[in-house]
């Protein structure tokens, strides 16, 4: 096992405005998404659950038709199937782990 230096994992844009460094593993995947202020992702459902970790800025997710504000040193929890845009209200670095691998990013 060993540790991966984020700086060593090319960034791509997945969305404008949307820079993410990708960690796969055989049961899961991490994102690291820089994220510019005041641009909104696509909204998209997925089949597993996620979980959303601020660590710089803020960020704007709606979940279940309300909107969640997450600052730095904040979580939260995405359930299953939800559909979840996003909008950094400031310029925004997050984490995001999803309990499945995903394929079609990074």
């Amino acid at each position: 096992m060993s540790f991966i230096t984020l700086s060593e994992i090319a960034s791509k844009e997945i969305v404008p405005g949307f820079r993410g460094r990708f960690i796969h593993s055989q049961n899961m995947t991490v994102a690291y998404w820089d994220i510019q202020a005041g641009i909104q992702s696509p909204s998209s459902a997925r089949q597993h659950e996620k979980i959303v970790n601020v660590i710089r800025g803020r960020l704007e997710l709606t979940i279940e038709q309300g909107n969640a504000n997450s600052g730095g040193r904040h979580g939260r929890i995405i359930p299953l199937t939800f559909a979840i845009p996003q909008r950094g209200s400031a310029d925004v670095l997050s984490s995001m782990y999803f309990t499945a691998v995903k394929t079609t990013t990074g």
